[in-house]
């Protein structure tokens, strides 16, 4: 039936709904076109995979190729012994050639918006129609060559066409534009049985597909303006969106940062082996067509994964459920829907339930806890059913002790895209899974190759507010005996750590004080260290959020132009951290302005995310560092805790962080009177902070020292805040590739411009690199301009002599050798680092220039495979070894 009539005859009763198509009684359908079918059809071109757009008795098929949209619509049997429903007169094909349901036609006055209409006529032949201004127009018969039906009631009734690009564009004149992403169908069968059988679930997607080379491994990262305008914080939408890059950098993957709008790109989406959404509940109602549209052609033909948390673009822009089923879209693209959620507070915990998928295999055992809620809502989600997808439950959830779900899933599709589901956003953003996601994504197991941020097991860097910087009088007691303190810990653990300074005011400002040469001298002395000077405003304001863009100026920018004014200190592009109370977003934005990077308010489960530290939005052209571990401060003053109790939560904190972790980056905020209580005071600074018992607060030196000794035993990085903000930034414009012709081999080749604090960590053991001289058996220390690097994988290092530990902080910046016995390397910094020496029987001799060796004693008699080496300067340095063995 044509359009007009079903216009028409649209709400007639059933009854004189089958009158009127017993007056149009089907033909049999003859071939009708001398086309041969020479499309291999297969269930990854069926066009109807979920339940919602499927009806028994029918099959829908499509695929794009050599310019030319293909579509097979099949009847099959229905069920046992039923005969297949002869495709015959009336049979309609609706066509969306632009995707779009706010152009072109609607049927029935509500569903689609279609520019074509292909109609069986009584002789078999096929009317094709066009619909400019809402119009139906006759284009005439569809070209005999392009179409074929046939069939019986043993094999089943087809109906096939092949629509090329030139023949679509030649006939929309008039009409909007076929979209570049593919087209949208409905078909109606004899005008009988109508697929889907509700319109308002949506059309079905004919994706049209073009060649794209990705030239590097890559993963986007999708910050949502509609879903955080919904969230229950700006500032919080943005740390979960940090989270997700810092996860991305465990991960080893470097990443772009995406909008909504970047969605509508078919072209760009499809570059990334894999999508991140934080959180995508919302979408613009105008955007839902055409990037639901895209993400299922990435995920369909591009093989794009996409990786998600809770609902899946089910709402609107003002919070309302989309028309029709609201899943459709998480079925369609994702393969699973929503099954389900708590109505009230219950415990939830998050176990292991397959220790054997690769998201897993990074030690968790079976039933392993990953995450424990005492009392928290949860919604859960399934299988859709969708065709040709394998859904895995990877961690379950057990509410109230007694209920099981699955927490997160893990789909594939039947063109091989890998998708993960977190059921909410605390799964995604609480735990050290998100990473293990994206690797799994992009690779199907662990990464063959990561790019990581520093050489050891996690970067940590300590943020230090000064807030006692601006009374003059607090010099001796607590900003030079700080001094004494952290130049012990730096001898004995290297540490480092950023000092943020107040100018103050008025009588309570140290830079017009009578002592203001030892302040320059001591602080310098803090520079010295290899530590870093940074801005905690002018005049510490209790709450960055109520002040005036010009008020945050004169506290950040003119605090960082006095500093910088201090030549003794040569200071260039000042950091910054907020002091009082925890910023919003808007504070923040203002305050990025004036400062190189901001470290800004706590971010930890409960009260954000933990890993939350990269860019606020993809606008954002500057690093923002949360702190992922509670302030002193927070836990002794407030909180009311001991300095044991404190170092418990700091041991836990440092623990969770680190559990599961790739490579951690742990945030510690702490204060400069803080480790200085107790050693020079009877009395904590402001006058005397008391408990609410009257009884004096108590910081002691070792909480702080026993946390900076955990770390370092764990085989942490110490770093500073400018240090670890510029290694994010570098991360994500990084551009990671690699190939790997045989299992014991694999080629990386790096781009970036400041890549020698880097790694580069393979899964395999590595036995040596073709010419290359920085390395140990799990990673690779590229040099500070990348390059690229051949590497030799075997459980058995190859005899060369060769750096495998650097100083932390160190910058590579070369390495060479004449021959597998001598060795010459450069790097700026200072420490120690490890030599491995390619002898296999005793050393003979051993030379060494530009450093001095230590450890173990150079004797000609001693059979040793190492030897370390100490550069006490801070500066470029450049070693040679020459070695000669029995």
């Amino acid at each position: 039936m044509d359009s007009k009539l079903k216009t028409a005859y649209k709400g007639w009763p059933l009854l004189l709904w089958w009158l009127l198509i017993a007056t149009f009684l089907p033909l049999s359908a003859n071939a009708a076109g001398s086309l041969v079918s020479n499309t291999a059809w297969t269930t990854a071109n069926r066009l109807d995979t979920t339940t919602t757009m499927q009806q028994a008795g029918f099959e829908i098929y499509g695929r794009y190729e050599n310019s030319t949209y293909k579509l097979l619509l099949k009847s099959v049997a229905p069920s046992a012994g039923v005969a297949p429903t002869p495709i015959s007169t009336n049979t309609t094909i609706w066509l969306n050639s632009d995707g779009q349901a706010t152009t072109g036609y609607k049927i029935w006055g509500f569903a689609g918006g279609e520019e074509f209409s292909f109609n069986v006529a009584s002789d078999g032949t096929l009317d094709w129609y066009r619909y400019p201004n809402n119009t139906q127009t006759l284009i005439g018969k569809f070209p005999v060559a392009s179409y074929i039906s046939g069939g019986n009631a043993t094999t089943g009734y087809t109906l096939e066409i092949h629509l090329t690009d030139a023949l679509l564009q030649a006939n929309s004149t008039g009409m909007a534009a076929p979209s570049t992403s593919g087209i949208k169908l409905f078909f109606d069968v004899n005008d009988s049985i109508f697929l889907p059988t509700y319109y308002s679930n949506g059309e079905y997607l004919l994706a049209r597909t073009t060649t794209i080379t990705r030239t590097s491994k890559r993963i986007g990262i999708v910050y949502s303006a509609t879903s955080a305008n919904r969230f229950w914080a700006l500032k919080s939408y943005s740390q979960l969106f940090m989270a997700a890059q810092m996860q991305a950098a465990q991960a080893g993957i470097p990443f772009d940062l995406l909008t909504e709008d970047d969605l509508k790109n078919i072209t760009k989406i499809a570059q990334y082996d894999a999508l991140v959404f934080p959180y995508f509940a919302n979408v613009k109602a105008a955007d839902v067509e055409v990037i639901s549209q895209n993400l299922l052609v990435a995920s369909t033909q591009y093989k794009t994964g996409l990786i998600v948390s809770g609902n899946f673009m089910t709402n609107d822009e003002n919070g309302n459920a989309l028309a029709g089923n609201s899943y459709s879209r998480m079925a369609s693209i994702l393969g699973v829907t929503r099954s389900g959620g708590t109505t009230a507070p219950t415990s939830v915990v998050l176990k292991a339930a397959s220790t054997t998928h690769p998201m897993l295999q990074n030690g968790y055992t079976a039933a392993e806890e990953i995450l424990n809620y005492p009392t928290a809502y949860t919604d859960y989600f399934a299988s859709a059913g969708t065709t040709g997808y394998t859904i895995t439950p990877v961690v379950n959830q057990i509410m109230g002790g007694v209920s099981t779900a699955s927490a997160v899933l893990a789909a594939t599709n039947a063109s091989g895209a890998r998708h993960v589901h977190f059921s909410t956003i605390q799964f995604m953003g609480d735990s050290n899974l998100l990473w293990a996601a994206m690797q799994w994504s992009v690779y199907g197991n662990k990464a063959p190759v990561a790019l990581q941020l520093g050489r050891e097991q996690s970067l940590f860097a300590a943020r230090n507010d000064m807030d006692m910087s601006m009374y003059p009088e607090e010099y001796s007691t607590v900003e030079s005996p700080l001094y004494t303190i952290i130049n012990n810990w730096k001898t004995t653990y290297n540490f480092v750590g950023s000092y943020y300074l107040n100018i103050g005011s008025g009588e309570d400002n140290w830079t017009t004080a009578t002592n203001y040469n030892s302040y320059v001298t001591l602080y310098k002395d803090y520079l010295t260290l290899g530590s870093e000077i940074g801005t905690h405003s002018y005049t510490h304001p209790v709450d960055t959020n109520v002040l005036t863009p010009a008020q945050i100026q004169y506290e950040f920018a003119d605090s960082r132009t006095r500093l910088q004014q201090i030549t003794q200190w040569g200071l260039t592009n000042v950091g910054g951290a907020v002091p009082g109370a925890p910023d919003n977003l808007p504070a923040a934005n203002e305050m990025l302005k004036h400062v190189s990077y901001l470290s800004g308010g706590y971010s930890g489960r409960g009260a954000g995310f933990a890993n939350a530290m990269g860019y606020l939005t993809p606008a954002d052209t500057k690093v923002y560092l949360s702190p992922n571990m509670t302030f002193d401060f927070t836990n002794i003053e407030f909180l009311e805790k001991t300095p044991d109790e404190t170092k418990v939560i700091w041991n836990n904190e440092f623990n969770a962080l680190t559990n599961h972790a790739n490579q951690a980056v742990i945030h510690w905020p702490w204060h400069d009177y803080g480790p200085t209580i107790g050693v020079t005071q009877t009395t904590p600074p402001y006058g005397g902070y008391r408990k609410k018992d009257g009884t004096p607060i108590n910081y002691t030196v070792d909480m702080f020292t026993s946390l900076i000794k955990k770390a370092f035993d764990a085989k942490t990085e110490f770093v500073t805040g400018a240090d670890l903000s510029k290694r994010i930034a570098t991360f994500r414009t990084a551009i990671l590739n690699f190939t790997q012709p045989n299992a014991t081999s694999v080629s990386v080749t790096l781009t970036s411009s400041d890549a020698g604090r880097y790694a580069l960590k393979t899964n395999s053991p590595i036995a040596s690199v073709t010419n290359w001289y920085a390395y140990n058996t799990e990673k690779v220390f590229p040099a500070k301009t990348g390059g690229t690097y051949t590497i030799q994988l075997g459980a058995t290092p190859a005899k060369r002599t060769h750096v495998t530990k650097l100083p932390m902080r160190a910058n590579l910046l070369s390495t060479s050798s004449t021959g597998i016995n001598n060795l010459k390397f450069k790097f700026e910094g200072q420490g120690r680092a490890e030599i491995a020496l390619s002898c296999t029987t005793k050393l003979n001799k051993i030379t060494v220039a530009g450093a001095k060796a230590i450890s173990p004693n150079p004797d000609p008699k001693a059979n040793i495979n190492t030897v370390i080496l100490d550069f006490p300067n801070l500066k470029t340095n450049e070693a040679t070894l020459n070695v000669t063995c029995n």
